[in-house]
């Protein structure tokens, strides 16, 4: 089964009841997750080889989604990828025994929107990322001077928050 179709076969109520559950901070901003089921629900329906996983470590006190192909064991981070292709990816056999629709739903729209909800601003952010090469900045304040924020403060801020 596909995130999409999950989604287009799960409520918005019960999909934030047990994101707010899995994420409680995330109670404030629950508007924005209203208005990203909308979108990811009207997206139209391709066919992908890519198949999405949950996996908690060992202490289950984090997860991680990531994608891989069929016959491939790399793992991928989904970060970055456009929704559209992410919500027509196969979510896993292993995953859908394991956990409910609306977990797996809600641990999908926390990944997803990680670095923000608006998917324009985190391509633009991929993008910028990937256009600078390590050797066009001679100093690392340099680089987050550029781009106007530090990414590992802003990533450290990020996951202590989530935590």
């Amino acid at each position: 089964m596909k995130v999409l179709q999950l989604i287009q076969k799960n409520s918005f109520n019960k999909v934030i009841r047990t994101l707010i559950c899995l994420y409680p901070k995330e109670l404030y901003i629950t508007s924005k997750y209203k208005k990203l089921y909308k979108q990811l629900k009207k997206l139209n329906s391709l066919t992908r080889k890519e198949t999405i996983y949950i996996d908690f470590n060992n202490t289950n006190d984090c997860y991680d989604i990531y994608l891989k192909y069929k016959n491939n064991s790399q793992q991928y981070a989904l970060d970055f990828i456009k929704r559209k292709i992410l919500v027509n990816m196969k979510v896993s056999n292993e995953t859908l025994l394991k956990y409910s629709e609306a977990e797996i739903i809600s641990h999908f729209l926390y990944e997803i929107t990680f670095d923000g909800f608006n998917e324009r601003k985190v391509q633009k952010i991929r993008k910028e990322l990937f256009n600078y090469d390590k050797n066009d900045f001679v100093t690392y304040e340099e680089l987050t001077k550029e781009l106007g924020y530090d990414i590992l403060k802003r990533g450290k801020e990020i996951f202590e928050n989530k935590q």
